[in-house]
């Protein structure tokens, strides 16, 4: 890692460190609720992961797009979200998502929906509200594993991301009173997602440097701290309105 690569990463996350123990007064530090600041078993959004398994997915052109969304380059993995899209809002698609293409999605979105490109970002963040509307409650046990990312892509530096992100949650939860709950409910998840992002990522984790210019890979881990320092700072903003039980949190252990 270079110098100025190791003094940007210093600071952003100095930055989101400060944001998170800003929150320590509000959250409490005892136990943990769901998916909250504790052991983690892999990185949902670094390059480096064991594939989804593939092996019971029924359709051959899902197994398709699935592959090539794992491809590096942003047109290939446009397509195949646009291809994953068009399969889950099939008129003829009348049984919905299957499980084998759920629990594929909840594999890939997380890192999905930081890509470096714009357009990859969008359609992730389009698609994981169609599959959530489509899966109806069995998009409830995914929560944990997935809330963070899709809750994070509201507050994306690119407004046009932020756009889909935010159509996205609105359509699948369609009242006040439910985008509340899902707050609330998952406090422990979105924060364990924030803790992830600032403490165990770093510009090497999120991208592959052999590939990966360290202007963009720089440019990529700003963003996803960014992201996370906004999404820390509106639950405190907002922590009155959650309900939430302050126990269900505690500082992440270094």
């Amino acid at each position: 890692m270079s110098k100025k690569q190791f003094k940007y990463q210093a600071s952003s996350s100095r930055a989101a460190s400060g944001a998170l123990a800003a929150s320590d007064g509000g959250f409490g530090d005892s136990a943990r609720g769901s998916g909250g600041f504790g052991s983690v078993s892999s990185s949902p959004l670094s390059y480096v992961y064991e594939p989804p398994d593939l092996s019971k997915i029924s359709e051959p052109n899902l197994v398709v797009a699935f592959k090539n969304l794992q491809k590096k380059d942003s047109i290939t993995k446009a397509k195949a979200l646009e291809d994953l899209q068009s399969h889950v809002s099939s008129p003829t698609s009348t049984d919905g998502v299957e499980d084998a293409v759920l629990e594929a999605w909840i594999k890939v979105y997380p890192r999905t929906s930081i890509d470096s490109a714009r357009r990859v970002r969008q359609l992730a963040h389009q698609l994981q509200g169609a599959i959530a509307r489509r899966s109806g409650k069995r998009i409830v046990r995914c929560m944990p594993e997935i809330v963070g990312a899709w809750l994070a892509g509201l507050f994306d530096n690119d407004k046009m991301v932020a756009r889909d992100a935010q159509e996205s949650v609105k359509q699948t939860f369609q009242t006040e009173e439910k985008m509340k709950n899902v707050w609330r409910i998952y406090l422990g998840s979105i924060l364990q997602f924030c803790s992830d992002a600032v403490f165990q990522e770093t510009i090497s984790t999120l991208s592959d440097e052999r590939t990966v210019s360290p202007d963009d890979a720089s440019a990529k881990h700003a963003r996803v701290v960014a992201a996370t320092v906004s999404m820390v700072r509106h639950v405190i903003g907002r922590r009155s309105e959650f309900d939430y039980d302050h126990r269900t949190v505690r500082k992440p252990t270094k």
